[in-house]
């Protein structure tokens, strides 16, 4: 290949400059641009003359303005860097982020000038933060799970002993009110690692076919009754069909949790609108999408109250996290509708405007199922008797087990763990009728010591229990056959009703 003669040259560079995506300027040291290209007249939205008695700062958004600052104040010093991300604002008034690199030269004066390129990073950026967000809500999730379980732990104890000392109270009606007392303030302290359990997608999950429309309906008519006579409440469903699969009870706490929040965001009264509708979703170059491409049924819950603020906005679905006062909120809303949300294979998004109000954009894959869940029928219950096996790390939830299950009636032998549980198994399996086992142990996992058994005895008789739901432990072990599960912490009754189940059913 020839090279490029002198004028040949100038041509070249000039037909880059002149026709190059990318922004190219120079600049003086106080800011006061020199020259431009007309990718560079076509973002600022002006002619070249006005442009050149702009200042670089003159567009540049006040977040910025530091890092223009340091750019043009350290620009003559050899060892600084050469290159600055700064956020422009242009002719529509959208900020853009510019990657900017530049060299500092001499004008023919011999005054310092600085030349630049600036290329367009505001998606790069969108998706970087979006991945870093994503990063530290899976580390929350994590957080937000062992924390419950833990919680969960400690609540079977203080919530069996409770029920034990309510049954046994006999004709002390201040013992038994004592142990109601603290059975409420248990239960509630279950509910909120329930919620945080939602969030960290280990609650117990459902996976039948859901009417999202009749959801919907649920919580307006009850909101209705309940919430300020001042809110509209508009049903807006486009959507011709609005099945998707999931858990009943879990979709209408979502859309009641941001139907709440919405209220307490319009004080003085305003319109709640839940739109639907079907749409197709797939991720472009220019705008990524976090799940797989399909059919998906866009539910929008739009308020026109006060807004979030724009510094907030990242934090709304941290658990724990809120802006309402002391004792009005645990901050565990939009966390459970988060939780919840990508529990069902969903995405969720949030746009606000102070003043104007604030849109959550749900989306989740649509059902070709539409059959309405059919209950099954509970089995009686049996009388008490038999063997039972406790296997749980936890010294506290053995000791209410035991106490608990024994006051039914029943012989019960604990485990501490795996091993200890797969020994004893090995030598008294056939009078063993039953065995309870946790399914999160150190050492041995419920799910290793569960494969063990069934290797001593195929037709072993379970019931998992765990801290976590039974989305945390059932579906890694479904394909076993499994299928009675009690979460922690549980009552008295609701124990007895599991075990006299699975007795009345033992092969």
């Amino acid at each position: 290949m020839t090279p490029l003669q002198s004028s040949d040259s100038d041509a070249f560079y000039r037909d880059l400059f002149e026709n190059a995506d990318d922004i190219i300027f120079s600049c003086r040291l106080d800011g006061l641009l020199w020259a431009a290209n007309p990718a560079m007249c076509r973002f600022v939205g002006r002619p070249l003359p006005q442009i050149l008695s702009l200042k670089l700062s003159d567009i540049t958004a006040p977040a910025s303005l530091g890092e223009l600052r340091r750019m043009l104040e350290f620009a003559s010093d050899p060892e600084a860097p050469r290159r600055a991300e700064l956020t422009l604002v242009g002719a529509n008034g959208a900020p853009v982020r510019f990657d900017i690199g530049f060299r500092v030269t001499s004008d023919e004066a011999g005054g310092a000038m600085i030349q630049a390129i600036g290329r367009d990073i505001t998606d790069r950026k969108a998706a970087e933060e979006h991945h870093c967000q994503s990063q530290k809500m899976e580390a929350m999730v994590l957080l937000a799970g062992g924390v419950a379980h833990d919680f969960n732990n400690l609540l079977t104890g203080i919530l069996g002993y409770s029920s034990l000392l309510a049954e046994q109270s006999g004709d002390q009606p201040e013992i038994r009110e004592a142990a109601e007392v603290i059975q409420r303030a248990a239960e509630r302290a279950a509910q909120l690692t329930n919620q945080l359990l939602g969030f960290a997608r280990r609650g117990d999950h459902q996976r039948v076919p859901v009417d999202v429309h009749a959801s919907i309906l649920e919580v307006v008519e009850l909101l209705q009754r309940t919430v300020a006579h001042n809110v509209e409440m508009i049903p807006d469903f486009q959507a011709t069909t609005a099945w998707v699969l999931g858990d009943p009870g879990q979709m209408h706490q979502v859309f009641l949790n941001l139907a709440l929040n919405a209220s307490d965001a319009m004080p003085n009264g305003g319109t709640l609108r839940f739109r639907t509708e079907a749409v197709e979703c797939k991720a472009t170059r220019q705008t990524p999408w976090p799940l797989p491409p399909g059919q998906y049924l866009k539910v929008s819950v739009a308020d026109t109250g006060v807004g979030i603020p724009p510094d907030i906005q990242a934090r709304i679905f941290e658990p724990f996290f809120t802006t309402k006062a002391e004792g009005r909120g645990t901050g565990l809303g939009l966390a459970t509708v988060y939780g919840i949300v990508k529990n069902h294979g969903g995405h969720i998004e949030v746009s606000s405007e102070l003043g104007k109000g604030t849109t959550f954009a749900i989306y989740l894959p649509l059902s070709k199922h539409s059959e309405p869940r059919v209950e099954s029928k509970p089995r009686e219950k049996h009388g008490a008797s038999g063997s039972i096996l406790v296997v749980d790390d936890e010294e506290m939830v053995r000791l209410v087990l035991s106490n608990m299950l024994q006051h039914l009636g029943y012989k019960v032998t604990t485990a501490a763990g795996g091993r200890e549980a797969i020994r004893y198994y090995r030598e008294h399996w056939q009078e063993t009728d039953l065995v309870i086992l946790d399914m999160k142990m150190p050492g041995m996992s419920g799910r290793e010591c569960l494969l063990q058994l069934r290797e001593i005895n195929p037709s072993v008789n379970l019931i998992l229990s765990s801290g976590y739901g039974r989305e945390g432990v059932m579906q890694e072990v479904k394909e076993l056959g499994v299928t009675r599960f009690i979460q922690k912490p549980y009552r008295h009754s609701t124990l007895a009703e599991a075990v006299a189940e699975a007795l009345a059913v033992k092969p």
